[in-house]
Order: C-alpha cells, then structure tokens, then sequence
C-alpha cells in the first residue's frame, strides 16, 4: 500500500518524523509526502501562501530531518494548479514552480520530484516540466468534482482524457482524485473546506450503507482493475489517428499487459491491439471508456 499525505508543513521537524516513524512501525510506511496542498491558494482550509522561494529554504531543513530519522518517505514539490495560478498578481512570479526550485542543487536533491491539480491550465505543463528535467518525477494529486455544472458522461469523458490516460502518458507516477468518501452531507468537513464537492463514492447519513457511485469511482476502477501496483507504462505505437482516442498502456509486474481506451468522438471505433505475436480486436461505442488486461 502506498501513502502520501498532501500539505505536511503542519508537523516539521521531529513531529512529522515521529509521526511518520510511528505509522512504519505499526505497519503503514508512508510513500510520500508534499509540503504543502496548493500552496499557491490563499483561501483553502487547510492551507498555507508558500513561495516557491519558502519551498526551496524549507526542504532543505525537511530533507535532512528524514534522512536522519532513516525514512525513505519521499518528498514531492509543489501539489497545485498546472497553470501555478498566475492570473493572480501575487502568483505572477510563481510560474514554473518546481523547476526554480530544482536550479537550488541542495534542495532539489531532497526532492523527488512536482505534484499538480488540474483546476487552472493544461496537462501539457506536466510534459514541459518532464523534458525540462527528466530525472525528476511527476504525480498528480487532486481533481474534484461536485455542484458546479457536474454531469456523469461530461465529467468521465474530460477526466480520462485530460487526466487519466493524458498525464499517465506524461510518465506520471499516480492518479488521486479528491475525495474518495463523502455522506450525502457532503461531510465530513472542516471550516472553509469544500461544501459542494462530491466524494467517488457518496454514502448515505440515514444508514450508512446506501452508496451512489460517482464519474470518479469508474475512473479509479477503469485504472485499477487492469494495471496493478508497480506497473510500467508501455509506449503505444498508433498506426492510424483516430479521432477522439485515446489510450494508454502497461506492462504489470505478473507479465501480463493492459489497456486502457477511450472514445470521445460521436461514433463507434474499432481498434486491433497487437504486441509481438499477440493482438485482438475491440469495439468501443461512442462517448465510452473501457479497459483491457491479457497474457
């Protein structure tokens, strides 16, 4: 199981590490940690303004504390929006975040690599920041869904595009969405936190037990019932350019492969799938996703 916990400047120093001690010894190593959840956002709960300037100076004291603890915790720069917020005059200077920081040789050698949000700007920021620096890596850490003009067929159709199969072909490492479990409520919550925001899966506060299954549950599953835990993404070799598809590929630790497709034109495509001597042939109906897993 993989772990990372978004926004740990609250708990510095030897708090986070015993902390992060405590949860390895009981069994729960944590994978990763970011240093702030959207630092470039004045107004979220929880949350703190950290410059890419701030970042820099406090990884240099972060690092240290846990090489010293002995953890192998990671530590991923930035965690925010692909367009790093600079419509916004105090942000103008933050464009480009984790690349300043990994001019800092001292720093960046704490660093494993960026997080992004997909809430401001494009997926192709995620390619520039991979080229830029190739041997640094790349996750992204949250999208939401929830009142604001949400419908099933729309949502699922941009995330898989945008996200799903668009930032996994950008080498990037893992996929959160925010959040996983919500009541009917939208709880549970805190002060300033999101009030119209959906969970993957919503349950209700009458009874506990009835579910409503959002665009976000699909996602995960899509993604998490054919490429396993250490899987690698494979290069995908299109013959022909079909409009509105989309796919992405993986080669999964127990030597089978994986597929996952998406169609987001207004008509039905077929696809032949082939590596080596294998292949076989597919259909996916209009506005649809579907995955694929074989020997």
């Amino acid at each position: 199981m993989n772990i990372l916990i978004t926004g740990a400047r609250g708990m510095v120093g030897r708090a986070l590490c015993h902390n992060l001690e405590a949860l390895r010894d009981e069994g729960v190593p944590v994978y990763a940690i970011t240093m702030q959840n959207e630092p470039l956002n004045r107004g979220n709960s929880a949350s703190l303004f950290m410059t890419w300037r701030e970042q820099t100076a406090f990884v240099k004291v972060l690092g240290p504390k846990l090489r010293d603890a002995g953890l192998e915790t990671l530590i991923i720069a930035f965690d925010h929006n692909f367009n790093y917020d600079s419509n916004k005059p105090e942000c103008r200077d933050q464009f480009g975040y984790p690349l300043h920081i990994y001019e800092d040789e001292e720093a960046a050698r704490f660093l494993a690599g960026a997080a992004y949000h997909a809430y401001g700007g494009n997926k192709e920021e995620m390619k520039r920041v991979r080229d830029a620096r190739p041997d640094k890596g790349l996750w992204f850490t949250e999208q939401s869904i929830g009142d604001w003009g949400y419908s099933f067929g729309g949502d699922l159709m941009w995330f898989m595009r945008e996200v799903g199969i668009g930032v996994t072909n950008y080498d990037c490492k893992g996929i959160i969405v925010w959040n996983f479990l919500h009541d009917d409520q939208k709880g549970p919550n805190r002060p300033g936190g999101c009030q119209s925001c959906y969970g993957a899966v919503n349950v209700s506060s009458t009874d506990y037990k009835s579910l409503e299954r959002y665009s976000h549950y699909y996602e995960i599953g899509h993604f998490s019932k054919v490429a396993s835990p250490g899987a690698k993404r494979v290069q995908l070799d299109q013959d022909v350019a079909l409009e509105g598809f989309y796919a992405c590929a993986f080669a999964n630790p127990d030597g089978t492969f994986s597929l996952v497709a998406l169609n987001d034109s207004d008509a039905p495509r077929s696809i032949r799938v082939k590596i080596g001597a294998q292949e076989f042939v597919a259909t996916l109906q209009k506005k649809a996703t579907r995955s694929f897993k074989w020997k």
